[in-house]
C-alpha cells in the first residue's frame, strides 16, 4: 500500500465553486470583520510582530457528523468538499489498518473511536506564507490540493526528527512560531532531497496521506509522509526540469520585507483538509513502540 495516493472524488466545478465561496465570505468565515459568528471560537490565527500570517477554521469532526449549527456556518459547496473528504481519508485508514503488522485489536478500537478527536480544517494563506515541512500527528489526512499550487511531498521514507510529530502531540506542527521556524531551518541543510510537487489542482483530485500515528501502529510498513506548503506558490510553476528544491527556509516562513510586501496584497491560498486521529494515541504509541509514554505537549497554539 503507497503512503500516499490521489483520489479523483469531485468535479473540478464543484472544487473552483468551493474555493469560490471560501474567497466571497472569507471576512465572515475567518471573522476578520468583526461579525459574530457561531464559527469563531474555532478560528485559530499563526502570526507574528507584524501581523497574522496564517488563519484555519479547525472544528472537531463531530461537528460534521451531527450537522450542527456551528458546521451549517460553512458554505454549502465547502461542506461538500469535507464529506467527500471524510470518506476518502476512512477508506484509506480502514485499508492501512489491515496491513500486516496492525494488530486486530489495534484496528478495531482505532475505527470505532475515530470521531473523537479527529478534525476537519478550512485553511488560509496570504501570499508569501507557506507551510514548514512536517509529518501530521493523527492516523490519515485527506486534502484538496488548494487553491493555489504549492504543495510538495517528500519522497524519501526518513523523517528528520525536527520535523516529525509525536503520535498523539496534535497541535506541534501548527504553533511553531516564525522564529522557531527559522532556527529549525537554519540547523537543516540548505535543501532537503526528493521533493514532489502535487499538481492536481482544480482537477477534483484529493491527496490522502500517511499520518505519524499509521507509522507507529503499522510497526513502520506505512510511516507518515513529509509535506509542505511552499510560500512563494503565488509564481508556482510545475518544474520538469530537474531543478533542486528552494531552500528549506523559503519553504518554512516569509519574514521582514517579504512580509511587509505581501501583507496587503489581498491574495489568498485556501484548502480544506480532514484528519482522523485515534481516540488514544499516546496509549497506541507507548503500546506499539515499547517506549514510555509521551508526555503532553505544552506549547501555546498560535495559530489550522
Amino acid at each position: 500500500m503507497k503512503r500516499w495516493r490521489t483520489a479523483n472524488l469531485f468535479t473540478p466545478a464543484e472544487v473552483q465553486h468551493a474555493f469560490a465561496a471560501l474567497h466571497r465570505n472569507a471576512e465572515t468565515l475567518y471573522g476578520v470583520s468583526g461579525t459574530s459568528s457561531p464559527l469563531r471560537p474555532f478560528v485559530r490565527r499563526r502570526g507574528g510582530a507584524r501581523g497574522h500570517r496564517r488563519d484555519h477554521i479547525e472544528l472537531p469532526l463531530h461537528h460534521m457528523y451531527e450537522a450542527s449549527t456551528v458546521y451549517e456556518q460553512l458554505p454549502v459547496e465547502v461542506r461538500l468538499i469535507c464529506g467527500g473528504l471524510h470518506e476518502a481519508a476512512l477508506s484509506y485508514a480502514q485499508e492501512a489498518l489491515r496491513e500486516r503488522g496492525v494488530s486486530s485489536a489495534a484496528r478495531d478500537e482505532i475505527l470505532s473511536n475515530l470521531g473523537r478527536n479527529s478534525v476537519l480544517r478550512v485553511l488560509r494563506y496570504p501570499a508569501g506564507s507557506g507551510c514548514r515541512p512536517h509529518v501530521d500527528p493523527g492516523l490519515c489526512t485527506a486534502l484538496l490540493v488548494g487553491s493555489a499550487g504549492g504543495l510538495e511531498v517528500s519522497t524519501t521514507d526518513a523523517v528528520l526528527t525536527p520535523f516529525a510529530s509525536r503520535p498523539g502531540c496534535n497541535t506541534a506542527h501548527v504553533t511553531s512560531s516564525p522564529t522557531s521556524m527559522r532556527g529549525e531551518a537554519s540547523n537543516m541543510p540548505g535543501t532537503l532531497p526528493h521533493w514532489e510537487p502535487v499538481l492536481t489542482a482544480h482537477t477534483g483530485a484529493a491527496v490522502v496521506m500517511a499520518g505519524n500515528m499509521l507509522g507507529a501502529v503499522s510497526g513502520g510498513a506505512l510511516p507518515g509522509v513529509l509535506h509542505r506548503v511552499r510560500r512563494d506558490w503565488v509564481a508556482e510553476i510545475p518544474r520538469t526540469d530537474g531543478q533542486r528544491s528552494p531552500s528549506l527556509h523559503a519553504a518554512c516562513v516569509v519574514g521582514g520585507a517579504d512580509a511587509e510586501t505581501h501583507a496587503g496584497s489581498g491574495v489568498f491560498r485556501f484548502n480544506v483538509i480532514v484528519e482522523l486521529r485515534p481516540a488514544y494515541a499516546k496509549r497506541w504509541y507507548t503500546a506499539t513502540s515499547g517506549q514510555p509514554p509521551l508526555p503532553s505537549a505544552s506549547s501555546p497554539s498560535s495559530l489550522a
